[in-house]
């Protein structure tokens, strides 16, 4: 699995030359199969509100970094009992791994993983209070895993580690 995190990191460092829509649209469909292995979620990001999140709030992690970040706390982080990961872990059959439950219910079209934007932030306020300018906020749904909804909260200071919750 570390070998994939670094294949991504170095997709961070590719993608930064890449501005167009579809070169920005191409670099989080091939970080999503490249990290979490599944080719089925269904990911909104959309260029232009990621590029003006980054230009207004951005505190040092740009939005691929903090993209990738997401996408790493999502299939390790279980520290929150009510996580992706946590919940999985609950769900195992002997002898399963949860990363691999976990990715199976990701790899389904009625999963969906978006960036939160301001105009989001009346339907779907963090449960911790989290900010968009202080964070990458980006929403999970998975509806054949879970009625959760999970938040993956990435803070803009790089100095600070993303985690992700669950609430429902």
């Amino acid at each position: 699995m570390y070998h994939k995190i670094l294949i991504a990191m170095s997709l961070v460092c590719i993608a930064s030359w890449a501005e167009t829509p579809e070169a920005f649209n191409a670099w989080v469909k091939q970080t999503v199969e490249t990290v979490i292995n599944v080719g089925n979620l269904y990911v909104e990001v959309d260029h232009n509100e990621a590029s003006a999140q980054e230009r207004i709030y951005n505190a040092g992690r740009s939005f691929k970094e903090g993209f990738l970040e997401a996408l790493i706390s999502l299939i390790t982080d279980n520290s929150d009992e009510e996580s992706p990961l946590a919940l999985a872990n609950e769900l195992c059959q002997q002898g399963q791994s949860a990363q691999n439950l976990l990715t199976n219910y990701l790899d389904n079209q009625e999963s969906r993983l978006w960036l939160l934007t301001q105009q989001d932030m009346p339907d779907f306020i963090p449960t911790r209070g989290e900010r968009i300018q202080d964070n990458w906020l980006f929403l999970l749904s998975m509806p054949k895993f879970s009625d959760h909804i999970f938040y993956l909260v990435v803070p803009r200071d790089p100095a600070q580690k993303a985690y992700n919750y669950g609430f429902n």
